[in-house]
């Protein structure tokens, strides 16, 4: 049985897995803001990553994408940044909770880009994609796993740029880091 317990950047399922038994029947596929991040982000967490879990494998990887809301007058990530340029703190960015790897390269990227962004964070993926997407609440951008294609290749929101240094196979027309210009490395 799958129990998908999604939010607070893997602090739920966490814990919900460390206080299972251990019997080797409840399994977690941790992500790094789980299991690293969140050690160092959180005044506390409910389980200790190094105590509590027992790592089995590298079960997969994954490409982020940024992608922007269609209302939000950007084409690409150059556009995305001057216009973030001339409204500093005013354009808003979702993320699947505090600490999760989306929130996290978000802000690597406004480092890097030397802007400003303000971040919204939510109970999961699903919720921010949805009000992104929708354009029917604040957030105007998110970075979200290439499993989110369908809605890049329908052209929902627009893909801006992929957060890996390989172009993603299966979204040719997004631009990886080191084509995006004036951000050198996000």
């Amino acid at each position: 049985m799958i129990d998908n317990r999604a939010g607070a950047g893997g602090v739920i399922a966490g814990e919900l897995t460390a206080k299972a038994p251990a019997d080797g029947y409840t399994l977690m596929l941790g992500t790094v803001a789980a299991l690293a991040a969140n050690v160092s982000l959180k005044k506390s967490l409910p389980y200790d990553p190094l105590r509590d879990f027992a790592p089995i494998t590298l079960a997969a990887t994954q490409n982020l994408i940024l992608i922007v809301t269609p209302a939000l007058p950007v084409k690409n990530v150059k556009d995305l940044i001057a216009l973030a340029k001339t409204k500093p703190g005013h354009i808003t960015f979702a993320s699947a909770g505090s600490g999760a790897g989306g929130h996290l390269s978000d802000e690597l990227f406004k480092l890097l880009a030397g802007i400003d962004l303000l971040h919204i964070p939510y109970k999961g993926m699903a919720p921010a994609l949805v009000d992104v997407i929708s354009d029917l609440r604040l957030p105007r951008c998110l970075s979200v796993s290439k499993t989110r294609r369908r809605h890049v290749e329908r052209r929902e929101p627009v893909a801006s740029r992929a957060l890996s240094d390989r172009r993603v196979v299966q979204l040719t027309l997004v631009d990886t880091p080191h084509r995006c210009g004036k951000c050198r490395h996000a």
